[in-house]
């Protein structure tokens, strides 16, 4: 049996000892249960031809098989996004563009997942009714439709919506007004339930004058708690829509 500290990748490997190990162990049980198989392992990490996939599944079209193929390489984009998010979380304590950064890198883990899901569902269900998911003039629209149609009808828990809604007002808006601690230079920003609070960024120096900092943490604690929550979320994703 293969395993991701082992088998893996680079990528792979450095994300099982970083958090895939302990936080969102279903990454390597669905990539042992769907995506060892496409690969060549164990000669390379690299997907097999749609000659050789054939061969596995015989009774599927080329479409077919090039959904296989789109579901295992969402599955790898959501590791990147998160190892993206991670590297930012290292300089986000005094860096708000790392901030940033890394609410992108997350909200998209979470978009790309969205696509993910609704692409395994229609392979489960034998749906095969889309353009093929490397038709190059189909590609983009195929992807933004699989993702709504999936976030449509399904709700994100409040916490996922928070911080989903913080980095829209924080990509799509005015910057955020923030704190900086005189001695150390860190950056408290507001926490994603109370962002709304201080779109006006005279809001911050008036709470500061009242002692009303608990509606602030240090960045470098919003991007931790976001970093594990968005985990949690995906872990629990995985085993309803991948592994049941």
């Amino acid at each position: 049996m293969f395993k991701l500290a082992i088998d893996g990748d680079e990528c792979e490997k450095k994300a099982y000892d970083l958090f895939l190990r302990d936080k969102f162990p279903s990454y390597e049980a669905f990539w042992s249960n769907f995506v060892v198989e496409l690969t060549n392992r164990p000669n390379d990490v690299h997907l097999k031809s749609d000659v050789d996939l054939g061969t596995i599944f015989q009774r599927e079209s080329v479409k077919q098989l090039h959904q296989r193929v789109a579901i295992s390489q969402l599955h790898y984009s959501v590791l990147r996004m998160l190892l993206k998010a991670w590297k930012c979380m290292e300089k986000s304590e005094r860096d708000v563009s790392e901030v940033e950064n890394f609410f992108s890198s997350i909200y998209s883990a979470i978009d790309i997942s969205a696509e993910l899901f609704n692409r395994f569902y229609d392979m489960k269900e034998g749906v095969c009714d889309g353009p093929d998911p490397f038709d190059p003039q189909s590609c983009e629209s195929d992807s933004l439709r699989r993702r709504k149609n999936w976030q449509k009808n399904h709700d994100y828990p409040e916490d996922v919506q928070e911080l989903r809604t913080y980095r829209n007002l924080m990509h799509h808006g005015q910057a955020f007004g923030s704190l900086i601690t005189p001695q150390a230079g860190n950056i408290a920003l507001p926490k994603p339930a109370e962002v709304k609070k201080y779109l006006d960024w005279r809001n911050v120096g008036a709470s500061w004058e009242s002692s009303g900092i608990r509606d602030f943490l240090y960045a470098k604690d919003i991007v931790k708690d976001a970093f594990d929550c968005v985990l949690s979320f995906l872990e629990t994703e995985w085993r309803k829509h991948l592994l049941s």
